[in-house]
C-alpha cells in the first residue's frame, strides 16, 4: 500500500473529537486572556469629549480638539457634617503626697518623678515611703562637700540627686573634673570593699577613689514640703 493511500485513511472518531477539544481549549485559554488585556483599560484611559459634544474612551490621552472629561463635576457635594466629638487626651500619671498635695512633675515608665523647675527638668526615682536615692561625685574625699552630677549625653533629661529631704539639679556647663569619691545608693552587702563605707539612715554607699569625670555643679531644691507616703493618680 502506497504512503498516498495511508494518509486517505480517516482518523478514528475519538481520536478527531480530542483533537479538536484541545484546540478549542487552547483557544479558550490563550486568546481570551489576550482579548482581556487588550481592552482592559491603562492607568492613563479616560473620557474625551469633542467638539460636538460626543463622549469617546481613550487609552491615552485625548487627541486634537478634545477636552478631558471629569466625572466628578457631575457629582453634587454633600452638606458639611456635623464636628465630631473631641478624642480622649492620652492620660498622664501624676504623684501627690499623704496632704493631697501633687508632686510637681509626671511618672514616667520607670518610676522616675520628671521635676519640672522652671527650664529644668530631671529625674528623681520615687518610692511609696520616700524619694530615691541617686548618684553623685564630689571633689573631696568621703563624699564631703557639694555634689557634682554625671553627664548624660543620650538622655532627653538628666538625672537628679537626693540627699535627705533635698534634690540636686545639673546647673551649668559640664566641664572634666577630677573627683576623689563617688557617692551612690545601695545596700549594706553591696558596699563592701577597700575605700567603701556605707551610711546606713540614708542607704548611700561612699566609694573613695581618684578618677577623671565630665561632671557639673548642682543646685538645690527643698522637697521637705512633701510628705510620704506617695501614691499615684491618673491624670486625665
Amino acid at each position: 500500500m502506497s504512503s498516498e493511500a495511508k494518509g486517505c485513511y480517516p482518523q478514528p472518531r475519538h481520536v478527531a473529537d480530542l483533537t479538536g477539544g484541545l484546540m478549542r481549549a487552547f483557544l479558550r485559554v490563550a486568546i481570551v486572556p489576550a482579548l482581556i488585556l487588550t481592552l482592559a483599560p491603562s492607568a492613563d484611559a479616560g473620557l474625551c469629549t469633542k467638539r460636538s459634544g460626543k463622549v469617546v474612551f481613550r487609552q491615552g490621552e485625548c487627541k486634537a480638539r478634545e477636552s478631558p472629561l471629569d466625572l466628578a463635576a457631575f457629582v453634587p457635594q454633600g452638606a458639611k457634617g456635623d464636628a465630631g466629638a473631641p478624642g480622649r487626651a492620652q492620660p498622664r500619671l501624676r504623684a501627690v503626697d499623704a496632704n493631697g498635695q501633687q508632686l510637681p512633675g509626671i511618672l514616667n515608665e520607670f518610676g522616675e518623678l520628671l521635676y519640672v523647675l522652671g527650664s529644668h527638668v530631671f529625674g528623681i526615682p520615687l518610692y511609696t515611703d520616700a524619694f530615691g536615692p541617686g548618684v553623685a561625685a564630689f571633689d573631696a574625699i568621703d563624699c564631703t562637700g557639694p555634689p557634682l552630677l554625671f553627664a548624660n549625653d543620650d538622655a532627653f533629661y538628666l538625672k537628679g540627686y537626693v540627699d535627705g529631704t533635698t534634690a540636686y539639679y545639673a546647673d551649668g556647663l559640664f566641664m572634666t573634673r577630677v573627683i576623689q569619691s563617688i557617692r551612690f545608693g545601695s545596700t549594706a552587702l553591696e558596699c563592701t570593699g577597700t575605700g567603701r563605707t556605707y551610711d546606713a539612715a540614708a542607704g548611700y554607699c561612699c566609694s573613695n577613689g581618684t578618677t577623671s569625670i565630665l561632671a557639673v555643679a548642682a543646685s538645690a531644691v527643698d522637697l521637705s514640703g512633701f510628705v510620704p507616703p506617695f501614691r499615684v493618680e491618673v491624670d486625665e
